[in-house]
This record gives C-alpha cells, structure tokens and sequence, in this order.
C-alpha cells in the first residue's frame, strides 16, 4: 500500500483493509463466518470523503473471495513510514524469500508477480528491479 495507508495513525490501518487484497480476504473470513460484509465509509469531518463511483464500501462478491483466498498465496506488505520512507527492495526479497520456503508445494516459482498502487507501486517498480527475472509479471 502507499503512503496514505502507511500506519501513520491509530486506524489507518484500517484504510489498507479498503482495497486489494486485505479487502478480499476481510470479506472472505466474514462471508466464511456466515456474515455478510459491511465496510463503512470513509469519513472526514462528519461526511464522507467518498465519490459515487467509489465502490470501496461495497463487499466482494463471495465468488471472488473464495477463489482468491483459496487459490492464491498472497504477501500484502503495509510501509510502516516510521521506519524510515519507501520501500526496501532487498527486506522485501527476504520476507518472499522466507514465503517460499515454509510453502514450496503451494507456490509455482513461474508464476509469483507483484502488484501495487500509489506508493506499493513504487515498491513494486524498486522490487522488481532488484530481481528483474524472478516475476512472471507486474501489474
């Protein structure tokens, strides 16, 4: 995740359980519970800081969440801006590394990409230049 979700504060935390991948596996577990997802706005100064078009309120469909957390291997790393800013290529590389050690038989080597917005794109652009052969993609 970027900069705006970087645990900065007591609930940005929660701003990362908004999209991708920690959002899918949020609804997973409550859709797994028997729930349906509930994700509240953002709020700003009594109002929400939404557009119309925002849909990160809206629930993914248990389709989706079931196929993803139960196909995928997924790393979701949040910057921590307190300890110092951007991303460190080489740490990230370890804690892949270390992923695919305790997980050789769920992991296809040939197809690991890595993805990421705002500025996790720019920690996946720094990844993949540290180790440019070893995604099958970036997105």
């Amino acid at each position: 995740h970027g900069a705006g979700e970087s645990q900065r504060g007591e609930k940005t935390s929660y701003y990362t359980l908004r999209h991708g991948v920690p959002k899918i596996i949020l609804c997973y577990d409550l859709f797994k519970s028997g729930k349906i997802p509930e994700i509240p706005p953002i709020l700003a100064f009594g109002k929400s800081k939404m557009s119309k078009s925002d849909l990160s309120p809206s629930p993914v469909p248990s389709s989706v969440c079931e196929y993803v957390a139960e196909k995928f291997v997924t790393i979701t790393p949040s910057l921590d801006i307190n300890n110092g800013y951007g991303w460190r290529p080489d740490v990230l590389s370890c804690l892949l590394d270390e992923i695919i050690d305790n997980h050789k038989d769920n992991i296809d080597l040939s197809r690991i990409s890595v993805t990421g917005f705002s500025m996790g794109g720019y920690g996946t652009w720094s990844l993949a230049s540290f180790s440019p052969l070893r995604f099958a993609c970036l997105v």
